[in-house]
């Protein structure tokens, strides 16, 4: 996978430039090295070496469970007549997974084997669309010859009862990036087997069985149809792009006479006839409505050398980044938002740097994330002997047409992770409480060592609630 690496100040877009083109794929391949040394992805520890920080694990004022009992008082007081929607789950500082109330009430553990001297993590936290069942990836280190090697299990969690069922289990394919099927019934997702081995698209039931392969190809970005009956996927980046339709069964194969430009998740609108692509055409990359067929419905926009989008819930917005920087990975730079079927000009929203978006589930609002300029939450973590990469937190909403500023924060390892491929993230999960009204923000923590989980309210202008310790949040879609 492409990373990014700082030459200059961590708050410049310019400071991010092309770092590798070893692996460029998806949202986080594996690196078994890495993962023997940490339980970071190899995405945010490469990166992070690169920048020479501190992972933040070194410094707390506050034990464990004391942070966890005051994140959840806390929450409880603030939100006291108020019901957030929806559950959280959670992989806790433990690197277990836990659900949670989005007031900080019933934490439950859903696993319990992670942390310590373990040598188990948990990793992929994936919701299935229908919020009763919740996927993820337990990751062993296996002692043998050299470092040893990985065991790789998938399971899938009951979230109402907390039964586990463990899909597959294999020491070849170690799997990343999970995505469920619109219908709940089909996980897809991404697995690396050993080098050189090609980047692989499986897919396996919600009952235990071996996955099956759909198509190699690196990198590989993709949607399902609405009606979970095909994928849409894009591999091979700019120089050797493909874009085709897969048929979940393995019998077909449908590759459009397209050539993909510098983009990376292609996105179906809800209508399942329509799709978002950015295209080549005659020496202009462009943003790009297309049909079925491949047949070009509408141009939305031109873009610079990369871009990232992702579709409004409703189908007529769509949100993007484009910058003229050449990365291996996401897209830092200008946001703008673009209506389909009005004719009209793209609306720019931030003029950046902007590093990620979020629409909000009823298509109204859209949070977006920038490097900070001022570096207020890197000057707090400094303070305590600790540096990081700080973003700025906003959120735009359509009614009004204007920007308010939410929070300024250090991500986590985990979300930072999330951060370069948010519009792959943004098919497969949420950060949006199913209302539509709170965030969940993964962070770094001046109390509680490893990470904490904040709640905001898009709707008053009150202090970040903290939830409690955690590395990576993501909420039920109901």
């Amino acid at each position: 996978m492409s990373e990014w690496r700082n030459e200059g100040k961590m708050t410049s877009p310019t400071a991010y430039v092309r770092y590798t083109d070893r692996h460029d794929p998806d949202p986080c391949t594996p690196d078994e090295t890495l993962l023997m040394k940490t339980r970071l992805p190899a995405f945010v520890y490469i990166l992070l070496l690169l920048l020479g920080l501190s992972l933040a694990c070194q410094t707390t004022s506050l034990g464990g469970s004391q942070a966890v009992a005051a994140g959840q008082n806390s929450a409880r007081a603030a939100l006291a007549g108020a019901t957030p929607a929806g559950q959280l789950a959670i992989i806790g500082t433990d690197h277990n997974i836990y659900l949670m109330n989005p007031d900080g009430s019933g934490r439950t553990e859903l696993t319990t084997d992670a942390g310590g001297d373990s040598q188990r993590s948990y990793h992929y936290i994936t919701w299935a669309p229908d919020s009763r069942g919740l996927a993820f990836v337990q990751n062993d280190v296996v002692a043998g010859p050299g470092r040893g090697h990985i065991e790789a299990s998938l399971w899938l969690a009951d979230t109402a009862s907390g039964r586990r069922t463990e899909l597959f289990q294999s020491t070849d394919i170690i799997p990343f990036y999970l995505h469920f099927a619109p219908d709940s019934q089909t996980l897809a997702f991404l697995g690396q087997g050993s080098p050189p081995e090609p980047l692989g698209l499986y897919l396996i039931s919600t009952v235990p069985g071996e996955p099956r392969v759909l198509e190699n190809g690196q990198p590989f970005y993709w949607d399902w149809a609405p009606d979970s009956a095909s994928l849409f996927v894009h591999t091979g980046g700019r120089r050797a792009g493909r874009l085709a339709f897969l048929d979940p069964a393995g019998s077909d194969s449908t590759a459009l006479a397209l050539q993909p430009t510098s983009f990376q998740a292609p996105a179906f609108l809800q209508n399942g006839q329509q799709l978002v692509v950015a295209i080549e055409q005659e020496g202009t990359d462009s943003l790009v409505l297309i049909d079925r067929d491949g047949a070009i419905v509408e141009e939305l926009a031109t873009l610079e050398a990369t871009a990232a989008f992702v579709p409004a819930p409703t189908g007529q917005h769509i949100a993007y980044i484009t910058s003229d920087l050449q990365l291996g990975a996401g897209a830092i730079g200008e946001l703008a938002l673009v209506e389909i079927g009005a004719g009209t000009d793209p609306r720019q929203i931030a003029a950046g740097p902007v590093v990620a978006c979020f629409w909000s589930p009823d298509g109204q609002k859209l949070a977006y994330i920038t490097l900070d300029p001022d570096g207020r939450q890197q000057t707090k973590l400094a303070q305590q002997g600790n540096s990081e990469i700080a973003f700025d937190l906003y959120v735009y909403e359509l009614d009004s047409g204007r920007s308010r500023y939410l929070h300024s924060f250090a991500p986590t390892g985990e979300f930072l992770n999330v951060i370069p491929y948010f519009d792959q993230y943004h098919r497969s999960a949420t950060i949006w409480s199913p209302d539509s009204r709170y965030l969940a923000i993964s962070a770094q923590s001046l109390n509680i060592a490893g990470g904490e989980i904040l709640l905001l309210d898009t709707d008053s202008e009150g202090l970040p609630q903290q939830l409690g310790d955690g590395l990576l949040a993501f909420w039920s879609w109901e």
